[in-house]
């Protein structure tokens, strides 16, 4: 009883258990439901707020429906009318198409009417021209078969094909003709009349053949030309022979230029542009077979190459004249070139007949290869070798006779060394530049300045270092004038020659050399620069880079001679700052310059012992005047000037000042300077500076009063900093303590 007791209540349990469970669940998927409601709920809202809107158009579409019924009617009525249009545009279309048929064989029956009428006038032409000799329009009329067989795709008409093979035999019996009548004509030496039978050859499109003839009449052109040339001379004189040489060489470069002129628009206009190098090709080979014996005879008549060998120890004077004749024949070489390749130039940038423009580049190259391998200009830049070394050793040897012949002529400043070598080098530079050859010219420019620095500088440094040795000075030199006048005098009285005595030659007479050969620099860069423009046309842009390059090396020379000027005129000046000059100088009162008011008072503007300063500075720029050309005597002036500025320095950096000592030293400087500014007519001024900035230094009131003064104003200050406490301590009126305290 207990035990079921227990069960019912178990069984009780459960059933709770799983009530409560079913009640949760149903809450759950209650609260599930009415979610979902209100979210439907939102939606009918939705609906009901636009169900004015859905009114409204359905009104319209009601409004609409009616007048779609008529719009169908109306599109239907379309589509028969199209479709009725469709068939007439086909039908159309038709007949067009067979339009079109018709004219396309009726064009093509046209053409083969023409080419049929076309064939029989050519037919009929050439035979009429060959029967009567017209070989001019025999070619014409082959010409226009030959076009038309070449443009012919489909086949040919058995009727054509017979006038072809007509016309084709007509053809090789031209080609016949011409050959035979150009061989005759070549054969009794009338170029004229091959030339017509050769200009024909191009319309048979026989280009190769039409070149090689003309390739013979040019070579016989040229040799006419020179045999014609040798006619002008006769005799066996060595001089004449040389004559002789040049012209016939010269005929042969003028008749092939005279024959690439006359042929080369015939060749470009009937053959084309490739064709003008080949002719180029056949020229030159033509011009070499007549041109390179004649320098090579030359050669062996001048012994070129013996003179090569032993150049140094020629006669100038014969040497000057085989470097002309060479001259000569460079020249007219480069003349000859540039009009050959001016002339392949105007036929590429003219030549239309070039299939390929590509193909230019190519042939350019090749033709400019060729030439430069040719036998002539082989030659040529042999006898450019042996020119330039000719032409060195002329320098050398001239120069170098120069300077054993180098004398001082009475009334004159300089010796005759700077003359004539400079006449040598502006012979040998001109001579160089009249060759048109830059490789030549920037080859003798650079022996030259060679020879001027190796020969005539050391000359001149070897003579102003044994004037150096002697001590002569401006009085020796006016002593040797006065010796050479009298030695010149007595000759003439006597009717002797004058005394081959050697005379030895002051210091300012080398200077005098020295600075001029510095303006004979100048001048000689000056003349070859304008040679240089003036032959602008003779150079290419690479050319001219280089001549200009070389033609500067003249300055470099000039530099070396201005620095060895610079030491030169400072030793001809020392030799100005004589005993009695520094005796004067050290005679000035500036070691102790402590002056009172009415030590002031009394004075010019400069003290009683600057008089005899100026006078014996006076003496020197009049010697000096007397001795120095014009144009060095201001580099001497320079130099005597800031040898006397250093020594009035020493002086002042070695004496006693107050201020009033201070004023008077700067109007004595400023009186100074402008004495020597007049007594020379030279601006000295700068010389002064450093010493009108002492002045400046030592007349300050007070020694703080020199952060106003130093370092400030336009001109730049040469004074160190490091030495203006020293030029301060000169003025024992300024306390040691405040002049050490300076920060400068």
């Amino acid at each position: 009883m207990r035990s079921n007791q227990k069960a019912f209540c178990c069984l009780v349990l459960v059933c709770t258990y799983h009530l409560a469970m079913d009640v949760v669940a149903i809450q759950a998927r209650l609260e599930q439901l009415q979610q979902e409601e209100n979210a439907e709920n939102e939606t009918l809202q939705a609906l009901l707020a636009n169900s004015s809107h859905l009114e409204a158009k359905i009104e319209t579409l009601q409004h609409t429906t009616p007048k779609l019924g008529g719009i169908k009617v109306e599109v239907a009525q379309l589509n028969d009318t199209v479709g009725a249009t469709c068939g007439l545009a086909e039908s159309v279309s038709s007949k067009v198409r067979e339009l079109d048929l018709v004219k396309v064989r009726l064009e093509q029956c046209l053409e083969h009417v023409k080419a049929i009428t076309s064939i029989k006038m050519w037919v009929d032409g050439v035979q009429v021209a060959l029967d009567t000799k017209d070989y001019a329009k025999a070619a014409i009329y082959v010409q226009q078969y030959l076009d038309f067989e070449a443009a012919q795709t489909g086949p040919i008409n058995a009727t054509d094909e017979y006038s072809l093979q007509v016309l084709h035999a007509c053809k090789e019996r031209l080609h016949s003709s011409l050959l035979q009548g150009a061989n005759t004509a070549l054969e009794q030496n009338d170029i004229a009349e091959c030339l017509s039978f050769v200009r024909q050859l191009p319309r048979l499109y026989e280009h190769e053949e039409a070149l090689g003839f003309l390739g013979t009449v040019i070579k016989r052109e040229i040799s006419q030309t020179y045999q014609a040339s040798e006619r002008y001379l006769s005799g066996d004189t060595k001089e004449l022979e040389g004559t002789k040489l040049f012209n016939g060489y010269s005929a042969v470069l003028e008749a092939s230029m005279a024959a690439l002129n006359a042929h080369s628009s015939f060749v470009e206009t009937h053959l084309g542009c490739e064709y003008v190098h080949k002719m180029v090709v056949s020229l030159q080979a033509a011009c070499d077979s007549l041109a390179v014996p004649i320098i090579e005879r030359f050669m062996e008549a001048r012994n070129l190459k013996t003179s090569v060998a032993t150049s140094g120890s020629l006669d100038t004077q014969k040497l000057d004249t085989l470097l002309a004749e060479v001259t000569a024949f460079l020249n007219r070489t480069a003349l000859y070139f540039r009009f050959l390749n001016t002339q392949i130039k105007q036929a590429e940038e003219s030549g239309s007949q070039v299939v390929d423009a590509a193909a230019k580049p190519t042939q350019s190259q090749a033709l400019s290869k060729l030439l430069h391998s040719s036998a002539l200009l082989r030659i040529i830049h042999e006898l450019r070798a042996d020119y330039v070394t000719l032409e060195s050793a002329f320098v050398s040897v001239s120069m170098k006779k120069a300077m054993e012949r180098d004398e001082l002529i009475e009334g004159q400043k300089t010796t005759t060394v700077g003359d004539d070598c400079f006449f040598i080098a502006k012979k040998a530079t001109n001579r160089a530049m009249l060759t048109t050859d830059a490789q030549a010219t920037c080859a003798t420019i650079n022996n030259l300045c060679a020879s001027l620095t190796d020969d005539l500088l050391a000359y001149l440094m070897a003579k102003i270092q044994q004037a150096r040795a002697s001590g002569l000075d401006f009085s020796a030199l006016q002593g040797k004038l006065m010796s050479l006048a009298a030695r010149s005098g007595a000759a003439a009285a006597t009717g002797q020659t004058p005394s081959d005595k050697p005379v030895k030659i002051p210091l300012p007479v080398w200077v005098n050399d020295l600075f001029q050969v510095g303006e004979f620099t100048t001048q000689l860069h000056r003349q070859l620069m304008e040679m240089k423009e003036g032959l602008s046309s003779s150079w290419t842009k690479e050319d001219d880079a280089q001549l200009s390059t070389q033609i500067d090396l003249i300055l470099d020379f000039k530099a070396s001679v201005e620095m060895q000027l610079a030491g030169a005129m400072a030793d001809v000046a020392a030799t100005g700052l004589t005993s009695k000059l520094k005796l004067t100088l050290d005679e000035l009162p500036f070691s102790s310059y402590e002056l009172e008011e009415e030590d002031v008072v009394g004075l010019d503007s400069s003290c009683p012992q600057m008089i005899p300063v100026q006078k014996a500075i006076d003496a020197q720029i009049k010697l000096a005047k007397s001795a120095l050309l014009s144009g060095s005597f201001p580099v001497w002036c320079s130099a005597f000037t800031e040898l006397i500025c250093d020594q009035l320095e020493t002086i002042v950096l070695g004496g006693a000042f107050n201020q009033l000592g201070a004023l008077q030293l700067e109007r004595d400087v400023a009186s100074l300077s402008a004495f020597i500014s007049r007594a020379s007519d030279c601006a000295v001024r700068d010389k002064f500076q450093r010493l009108n900035q002492i002045c400046t230094l030592l007349s300050l009131d007070e020694p703080q009063d020199v952060y106003d003064v130093y370092g400030k104003g336009r001109t730049k200050w040469i004074v160190a900093s490091t030495q203006v406490k020293k030029i301060l301590l000169r003025r024992k009126d300024f306390a040691s303590e405040k002049v050490a305290a300076l920060r400068v």
